[in-house]
C-alpha cells in the first residue's frame, strides 16, 4: 500500500510518496525510475538525528531537512542537486521529515532554510519490534 502526502510552500505544492515503512525509507528514491517537477517522497521521522546520501539514485535531487515548530514544518537544511554517484552523506538533527525531489527545485521555487509548508497528513513513524516487524 503508498501513502501519499501534498507538501504545500508558497510558490509550489509536491505529491509525495511517503517512505512509512523501514524498507521503503532504505530504498527511498532508489526504486523510483525518475521524478516529474512537482513529484518527491517524503520521510517521516520524530524528533531524529537522520543521515542520508544518494545511494543509487540515478537523478539529480534537492533533499530538504524538516522541524517540526508549534503547528508549523520548517525547512532546516538543503542538499541543492545532490548528484548520482555522490558518496558524501548529510545529517541533521531534530528532523520530522526529510523531502526528495527533483535537483534545482529549491533554487528554482525560493525553496529556502526558513521556508514554511504544509504536510496534508499526520506523519507518524512504523516501530519495529525486536522479531523486525512493523506495527
Amino acid at each position: 500500500m503508498t501513502t501519499t502526502s501534498i507538501i504545500t510552500f508558497d510558490t509550489v505544492a509536491y505529491s509525495a510518496k511517503v517512505a512509512d515503512t523501514a524498507d521503503t525509507k532504505v530504498a527511498g528514491l532508489e526504486i523510483v525510475e525518475s521524478l516529474q517537477e512537482n513529484e518527491g517522497m517524503l520521510f517521516p521521522f520524530n524528533n531524529t538525528h537522520v543521515t542520508f546520501h544518494m545511494g543509487k539514485v540515478q537523478y539529480p535531487i534537492d533533499i530538504l531537512f524538516v522541524k517540526k515548530t508549534s503547528n508549523k514544518y520548517v525547512v532546516s537544511k538543503i542538499i541543492h542537486n545532490a548528484q548520482p554517484g555522490c558518496q558524501e552523506m548529510w545529517s541533521n538533527s531534530n528532523v520530522d521529515a526529510v523531502l526528495e525531489i527533483s535537483g534545482g527545485q529549491c533554487r528554482k521555487y525560493g525553496i529556502s532554510i526558513g521556508s514554511k509548508c504544509k504536510i496534508n497528513t499526520i506523519l507518524t513513524v512504523s516501530q519495529e519490534d525486536e522479531n523486525g516487524q512493523i506495527s
